[in-house]
């Protein structure tokens, strides 16, 4: 089973996420915010199916599998893409929770979220590009922006790009 299906919203709805999960779901979390907060409060993870990925701040969490900014720039994205591929080849489901905030600001300006550093459009998508060859099912949620205020529609142009992965 190999399948992709792109879910674009401006908002994270916690019902449809919390409809997706499975026994057999791991949870990618790409995310600078406090997503996991509200993922944790609202009982939708589980500490062996999760890993949050890409936040600005340092979360001394040893019950979650958790790569910052920090760690992802010692590791690399190569060395990041092979362990997220090995430990997503483990389920049959994978949600990729991508909140736009972790991306630079320069590369997604109509995030809430107005902090610099993060990750560039070009390594997401290597990640995603490496993530797409795990045989089993995957459901990417984009959420957090707002194309009200995307004048020179560059957040319009990444949505567009993950809508082609399907």
């Amino acid at each position: 089973m190999f399948s992709i299906k792109s879910i674009l919203s401006e908002n994270i709805n916690l019902n449809q996420i919390e409809n997706l999960i499975s026994p057999q779901t791991a949870i990618f979390l790409f995310s600078s915010d406090n997503d996991l907060h509200q993922l944790l409060a609202a009982s939708i993870l589980q500490k062996q199916q999760f890993i949050l990925i890409g936040n600005k701040q340092y979360y001394d969490m040893k019950v979650f599998m958790n790569y910052d900014i920090n760690k992802i720039i010692s590791l690399g994205i190569d060395e990041l893409s092979d362990i997220l591929m090995e430990y997503g080849r483990q389920f049959q489901q994978l949600i990729i929770l991508i909140n736009l905030n972790v991306l630079d600001i320069c590369y997604s300006p109509t995030s809430q979220n107005k902090t610099a550093g993060g990750l560039s459009t070009k390594e997401l998508f290597y990640i995603l590009s490496r993530l797409q060859i795990i045989k089993n099912q995957k459901i990417i949620y984009v959420y957090n922006y707002d194309l009200k205020k995307d004048q020179q529609e560059i957040t319009a142009k990444l949505l567009e790009r993950f809508s082609i992965l399907n």
